[in-house]
């Protein structure tokens, strides 16, 4: 199935949001990074970091785990990617569009993990924020109980 074409363009933004602060950094556009780039940026949504270098290192194995994990480091110190702590102690980080933000449901019995996004919601936080003078940078919701497989 093709991309859509917008998500296509919030891909392309990111990746030069990427290159743009590897050059003010004074680091190399390699094509290790740029693999892992890639394979980060083909995930829906938040990435396991360790099904990250499974599918790096399927695709090149010699790109090792510490590049692996510089290169993830690099995509959450240019502001292209958030880190999210879900249910368990994995790490997991996801894209971070300026245009597109969603919550979490997660399952304290399964694991899973629902995104989801309410626009209702989203003016309660904003408005709660200002009452009370803050500025909102990013937030992150996330509801914990039970699927309804689990219930």
């Amino acid at each position: 199935m093709p991309m859509p074409e917008s998500r296509k363009a919030r891909l392309a933004v990111l990746k030069g949001l990427f290159y743009e602060y590897l050059l003010t950094k004074g680091l190399k556009k390699t094509q290790q990074r740029e693999l892992i780039l890639d394979i980060f940026l083909s995930a829906e949504h938040h990435v396991n970091v360790d099904d990250l270098i499974r599918r790096v290192r399927e695709i090149d194995p010699t790109i090792g785990y510490a590049t692996v994990y510089r290169t993830v480091n690099l995509f959450l110190e240019s502001g292209i990617a958030q880190e999210i702590q879900l249910r368990d102690s994995v790490r997991r980080i996801e894209p971070l569009y300026q245009d597109e933000h969603h919550d979490h449901l997660i399952c304290v019995r399964c694991g899973s993990t629902t995104e989801f996004f309410s626009g209702q919601l989203e003016s309660e936080q904003l408005a709660a924020a200002s009452n009370h003078g803050f500025q909102v940078l990013r937030h992150s919701l996330k509801i914990y109980g039970l699927c309804r497989k689990c219930q």
